[in-house]
């Protein structure tokens, strides 16, 4: 006697194999927009947490041959047309708690501008929120003027700015992101007292 698979087991094998990869093949387009979703608030909150430490520990701009120790902070512009990117800036040029664009490109004496982050494939900004309650029940939703997120050394804490350099009271700024493909969401909360988190709504 022969051992080896009949045909009824061959068959019955390879139908779960299909199914399987069929499962898996139909949920990773979901997958890839989660990590991407993920990928993206965990670089923005990085991307805040470098602004505070670059306020907090005094780096040093000498741009100009003279050595200045700005605050350093980021910059969100809520213009449809601009929510795929936003700005790590050193307030070097007015000192005034606020980005000015300057001229030049980024990175260079003439503006404040230190890297312009973009944003690739679905993920784009959706909403900028102040809010005044833990739970968010009372918010602002910012327009128009756009938001900086200021830090001034010693402090750790987050300033929060308008584009005029009004200051704005909230207990935190929360920046949503979204993948326009799936609607899925992220939520990065800068408080201000500095601390940085991202949650899944």
């Amino acid at each position: 006697m022969k051992n080896g698979f009949t045909l009824i087991e061959m068959v019955v094998v390879l139908s779960i194999f299909t199914i399987m990869t069929g499962v898996v093949l139909a949920n990773l387009p979901q997958f890839r927009e989660r990590t991407a979703l993920q990928l993206v608030a965990q670089k923005m909150s990085v991307t805040v947490r470098e602004a505070q430490v670059y306020g907090v520990g005094v780096k040093s701009s000498s741009d100009s041959g003279v050595d200045v120790f700005p605050s350093h902070g980021i910059y969100f512009d809520p213009v449809a047309s601009n929510n795929k990117s936003y700005v790590l800036f050193a307030d070097k040029l007015t000192a005034n708690d606020r980005y000015d664009v300057g001229t030049g490109s980024c990175g260079s004496a003439t503006t404040e501008c230190v890297t312009k982050y973009d944003l690739t494939g679905t993920v784009e900004i959706d909403t900028l929120t102040l809010c005044q309650s833990a739970n968010c029940s009372s918010s602002i939703n910012v327009t128009g003027d756009g938001l900086n997120i200021v830090f001034n050394r010693p402090k750790t804490e987050a300033n929060f700015t308008n584009l005029s350099g009004g200051s704005l009271s909230a207990s935190y700024a929360r920046i949503i992101i979204k993948s326009s493909r799936s609607g899925e969401q992220r939520f990065i909360d800068v408080w201000n007292t500095g601390q940085i988190s991202i949650k899944t709504p």
